[in-house]
């Protein structure tokens, strides 16, 4: 069966026209393929990028996945070829053993205050960072200085994400949401506030249809959808997905049907119904999440993971087809913060291990975690967001207030 890791240039840029034509909101990823590819007459970018796709999973592009499970892989996909371009452009080598040694914390940022919550590479290569310190900073990605510190919250930043039109979206402690646009020679505006949240906002997303859907310790989850006159967001809908006061919550797309949320307090997650009025599916309790907004990751078309919050409770393993826990899984780990999938396919977790904290490397295989390696990271607290930057290089923000680089 045809996959793209097998194509021609030439074909792969028209199987993304395909994939651009099934599915309109990926035009971002179209056009950034295309736009390098124009760029590099050799298709030197395109080549190491396809490179790059022989080791994810092989069915990563499998013709038989049906539309929301391709939307899923692309979104997933769309992050690594910002990184795999990024490294072409300034001429990094990839070694194509693809080997996370972390062993050499070889580079620390320390521009934040206070807890960094949460790490992202935008679509121009940059890094960016958000934290307790109330602060937004997008770095120089040859240098990592702030290229750009953004200070437009009261308090502290749990979460940003970059939407498909370049807009980088925040959520605070302050109740708030901003969108902000970037401007040239390092400028930006903050083009709307969205106010409706009665306590503080801890995760923003965009859904598949460009709507905003937000999450908030006032136990609700809003959906926000942008009027096509004058291209403000307008709250439309509030769903109750807690019910202790002050619990942390967290949401998490599952394809472009489903949403899953979690209350910490509660125990509980909740698949919801996105194209049903958000209707209840399935509610699954005893579940001891952790708060993070980085603990749930979709690992495959079927397997959800969610870190554990209180003594070996491990991970927990749940079928998205039937929304039932499969099992729970390593509950030697403690306090599971953060949790991705790398590009070789291993998994990577941020968590408290034998009273350290600690950077594991898992194989995932018959529904269970293989540890490859475990190493006692660097940072002096807990791991909130981890990025792998490359097949060599990995990013992580903790606690301590620092953003470490390994290798």
């Amino acid at each position: 069966m045809r996959t793209l890791f097998n194509l021609t240039i030439e074909q792969f840029k028209k199987e993304f026209d395909s994939y651009y034509e099934m599915n309109k909101n990926l035009l971002i990823l179209n056009q950034l393929i295309l736009r390098n590819y124009k760029k590099d007459k050799n298709g030197e970018i395109i080549l190491n990028v396809i490179n790059n796709v022989k080791y994810l999973k092989k069915d990563f592009f499998n013709h038989s996945f049906k539309g929301e499970n391709m939307l899923t892989k692309l979104k997933h996909f769309h992050q690594l070829i910002y990184q795999s371009i990024y490294l072409m452009k300034e001429k990094k080598n990839i070694n194509r053993k693809i080997s996370y040694n972390l062993e050499n914390n070889f580079k620390t940022l320390k521009e934040h205050s206070s807890y960094v919550y949460n790490i992202l590479f935008l679509e121009d290569g940059r890094l960016s960072s958000c934290s307790s310190d109330s602060n937004l900073i997008i770095y120089n990605k040859t240098n990592y200085t702030p290229d750009l510190i953004i200070k437009e919250h009261s308090n502290s930043i749990f979460y940003h994400t970059q939407l498909r039109n370049k807009n980088i979206v925040t959520c605070s402690y302050d109740k708030l949401i901003k969108i902000i646009k970037l401007l040239p020679e390092n400028k930006y505006i903050v083009i709307q506030t969205l106010n409706g949240h009665d306590n503080s906002v801890l995760k923003i997303l965009e859904t598949y249809d460009n709507k905003l859907i937000s999450c908030s310790s006032d136990l609700t989850m809003k959906v926000w959808e942008e009027n096509e006159k004058n291209k403000n967001f307008y709250c439309i809908q509030t769903i109750f997905i807690g019910n202790i006061d002050n619990s942390d919550t967290n949401i998490l797309l599952i394809n472009e049907n489903e949403i899953v949320s979690s209350s910490c307090e509660d125990k509980f997650i909740i698949f919801w119904n996105l194209k049903k009025n958000f209707s209840l599916i399935q509610k699954i309790e005893n579940i001891d999440c952790n708060y993070s907004q980085n603990s749930m990751y979709l690992i495959n078309d079927n397997s959800l993971l969610i870190g554990g919050y209180e003594n070996n409770k491990g991970i927990y393993l749940i079928n998205i087809i039937n929304h039932q826990i499969i099992k729970n899984i390593v509950p030697t780990l403690n306090y599971v913060y953060s949790i991705i999938e790398l590009i070789n396919g291993t998994i990577l977790i941020g968590a408290f291990e034998n009273n350290k904290y600690c950077l594991i490397n898992y194989k995932f295989e018959n529904y269970d975690l293989i540890k490859i390696k475990s190493k006692e990271s660097a940072h002096k607290g807990e791991i909130y967001d981890i990025i792998g930057l490359d097949n060599v290089i990995i990013i992580s923000c903790s606690d301590d207030s620092t953003i470490k680089f390994w290798n």
